[in-house]
């Protein structure tokens, strides 16, 4: 099963939040795909003026493997030395869609990770029965995750 981590962090230094994702994209983002197991990196800008990443990959334990090797590189990176991880949220994917959206050029993204008591199929059935129509109406969207 997909299983999925964001983290944010705060705390620049002198490097501006485009800056430390262009350094992520280009240096971290490669270490992670040649450990295996990785879907999909993206870095973030979040409106509360943290950044971070979203990772997704095969299973929790090529997640925890990144986790480790992305801890290792925020400690080694001269950039990164103000940076304090301030959350991580983790959890396996329930639902994933693709839209119709192109996914050339610079998306906008809205990650959904919810905490409940509802059985993981449960959640799966609801989200692919009742609101995968929905989902897919959206006006230019290029993928769902949840």
């Amino acid at each position: 099963m997909a299983y999925v981590m964001a983290r944010m962090f705060t705390g620049l230094g002198t490097s501006t939040v485009d800056q430390l994702s262009a350094l992520a994209i280009q240096d971290l983002a490669p270490k992670l795909a040649a450990k295996g197991g990785l879907i999909r990196y993206a870095t973030i800008s979040y409106s509360d003026g943290r950044y971070g990443s979203f990772s997704v990959y095969e299973s929790s334990e090529i997640a925890k493997s990144g986790a480790q090797v992305a801890t290792d590189w925020v400690k080694s990176q001269a950039a990164m030395q103000a940076a304090r991880l301030d959350q991580t949220m983790e959890g396996e994917v329930a639902f994933a869609l693709r839209g119709p959206a192109d996914n050339n050029g610079r998306l906008h993204a809205i990650a959904r990770i919810y905490r409940t008591d509802a059985s993981l199929d449960d959640l799966k059935h609801a989200l692919e029965n009742e609101g995968s129509e929905t989902i897919r109406s959206f006006q230019g969207l290029a993928a769902c995750r949840t």
